[in-house]
This record gives C-alpha cells, sequence and structure tokens, in this order.
C-alpha cells in the first residue's frame, strides 16, 4: 500500500514538475518601445526591464514607397547617448545603438520589429499587392529575403 502512495506521490510529483517547467519554457513577456518615447515621455532604452522580458517590440516602422522605414530618423539613428562615439560621425547611435548594447548585455532577448500602428499601415497594399493589383508605377512587394535584408541593413534585428 505504501509503495502504491509513493508511486502516486512521485507520479503527481513528476507531472507538476513537467507542467510547470513546460510553462515556464513556453512564456514569452514582451513589452514594446515606442521610439517617440525618448522625448516628452523621456523614456529611454536603458529604462527598459530586460532581465524580466524575452521580447522587444520596436514600435513602429512604415512603410514609404515599398521599403521599410523608420518614422523618426534622429531618436532612431542619431540621438546621441552617453555610450555612442563622438569620433566616429558613421557610428549607430540613438535607440539602435542603445538596443544593440541591450542586446549584447542581454544575448537572449528578442528585438523585433512592429511595422505599422494606428498611423503607419497605409503602405501595407502597395508592398504587398500582386502586380495585376498594384497600382501603375508602385514598386513590386518585397519576398521575405528582400523584407530580411531590409530589416538587417536598415535595422540590426
Amino acid at each position: 500500500m505504501l509503495a502504491v502512495f509513493g508511486c502516486m506521490f512521485l507520479l503527481l510529483l513528476f507531472l507538476f514538475v513537467f507542467s510547470v517547467g513546460v510553462t515556464a519554457l513556453d512564456s514569452k513577456v514582451i513589452g514594446y518601445f515606442t521610439e517617440w518615447g525618448v522625448y516628452a515621455r523621456d523614456y529611454h532604452v536603458s529604462d527598459i526591464p530586460a532581465d524580466k522580458l524575452t521580447h522587444i517590440n520596436y514600435a513602429f516602422a512604415k512603410i514609404d514607397n515599398g521599403e521599410i522605414a523608420v518614422w523618426d530618423t534622429y531618436a532612431a539613428r542619431q540621438k546621441h547617448y552617453p555610450s555612442d562615439s563622438w569620433n566616429d560621425p558613421n557610428a549607430l547611435k540613438g535607440n539602435f545603438n542603445q538596443l544593440k548594447i541591450l542586446k549584447q548585455n542581454n544575448p537572449d532577448i528578442k528585438l523585433l520589429l512592429s511595422v505599422g500602428g494606428w498611423t503607419g499601415s497605409q503602405g501595407f497594399w502597395d508592398a504587398s499587392a500582386t502586380p495585376d493589383a498594384r497600382p501603375a508605377g508602385r514598386r513590386p512587394p518585397l519576398s521575405s529575403h528582400q523584407l530580411a535584408q531590409q530589416i538587417t541593413q536598415h535595422f540590426f534585428f
């Protein structure tokens, strides 16, 4: 009888540990970082609690003439932070450099790019439409490979 209870206890313990472990492994804690938050909100990448997140969505990029672009190039690539270089005028600065540093310090965190938003969704149709449906003179849609190249080139995710 004691052996039966012992086996049941071990089985329940195994099921509990397994279910808690799977839940912990599958959990994602995602935060948005808004490009414009560095102004009035005075919220910077250094304020992100990266140790508590699994993913960060950078909000927002837009589609401009069929290509991915940032809304605010100053905040994204030019705003100077203490860790940025003054010596190299071509060095990455702004939110992107700060996110690059954050990623180096937190290699398991995933950085994602959110495209669109409330005012940035008007370019999706042109970027994804078939040649027959696309307005005359508009660029062809981006393939997944081209999209990945653009994100890698313009961003660093």
